[in-house]
């Protein structure tokens, strides 16, 4: 049995090394584009070399919780907790027609084939890296942290959604206007908890993956605030909110079915 000091160390040496592997993230395309190698110019050539990147660094992420992903198994959720994935789902679908997530397929579609397969490697990139970084390395990191915690689960995908929206920050850099950026981290955290949510349920990465590439994969996801400008507060709110409550109401269920299997266990 692994002892406390020894999980302590490792869930703060995880998120060390998710520090780490955010920043060389984030400096490769100035520091390359320092050597001569623009990164920024949009190219089909430039994307596919960032795809390469992110899937690179994806795969330290994965490389580092494998032996804990190989381990897991899907919870035994119980109908209530099915039913609050279920109305989640339904919120999010919701959400999605909103926000203009099938419209946002549909122009893509309509573009030139360069460009789509532009779109195609953006949102590949960012749905894997991200993923792998916050949902795999990151809520690992925050499980240990919490494990004497009953609620475990639940602060482990709270917190990990507001570092998801944080670091939606880094688009700063990309001449996006904080007001876009702030709308950003607001409605990226929200669907981090959503994302949370299905990766606990679950016990993979291949659903949140896929929403995300859904959400990405849009005619200007390679300007920096999402390229659709702001949208009223009132209307992300209502959004949202309604989004990230369900999906924390679903964590709630998740870990008490949680609970009820290790006392199983345990008697056994």
């Amino acid at each position: 049995m692994q002892k406390q000091s020894d999980i302590k160390c490792n869930w703060k040496f995880q998120l060390a090394l998710s520090v780490a592997i955010f920043a060389v993230f984030s400096i490769y395309v100035p520091a390359l584009g320092a050597l001569g190698l623009d990164l920024t110019n949009g190219t089909l050539l430039s994307e596919g070399s960032r795809l390469f990147v992110s899937v690179a660094l994806a795969t330290v992420c994965g490389f580092l919780i494998r032996e804990e992903l190989g381990k897991k198994r899907p919870l035994h959720l119980s109908g209530r907790t099915k039913i609050l994935l279920g109305l989640l789902g339904a919120v999010f679908l919701i959400v999605a027609f909103q926000i203009g997530m099938f419209f946002n397929w549909m122009d893509v579609l309509q573009l030139d084939p360069v460009s789509i397969l532009k779109c195609f490697f953006i949102a590949v990139a960012a749905a894997v890296f991200e993923e792998l970084l916050v949902r795999g390395l990151i809520l690992s990191a925050l499980e240990k942290a919490f494990q004497n915690s009953r609620h475990r689960l639940l602060l482990a995908g709270l917190i990990s959604a507001l570092i998801f929206g944080a670091l939606h920050y880094y688009n700063l850099f990309q001449n996006a206007s904080l007001g876009e950026i702030n709308q950003q981290v607001f409605y990226a955290a929200a669907l981090g908890v959503m994302f949370a949510a299905f990766r606990i349920c679950f016990q993979n990465l291949w659903l949140p993956i896929l929403i995300h590439f859904a959400i990405d994969f849009q005619p200007f996801i390679g300007e920096g605030g999402g390229g659709g400008g702001q949208s009223p507060w009132t209307f992300l709110l209502l959004l949202f909110v309604p989004l990230a409550l369900m999906a924390a109401v679903t964590l709630f269920s998740a870990e008490r079915d949680a609970g009820i299997c290790r006392k199983e266990e345990e008697k056994e």
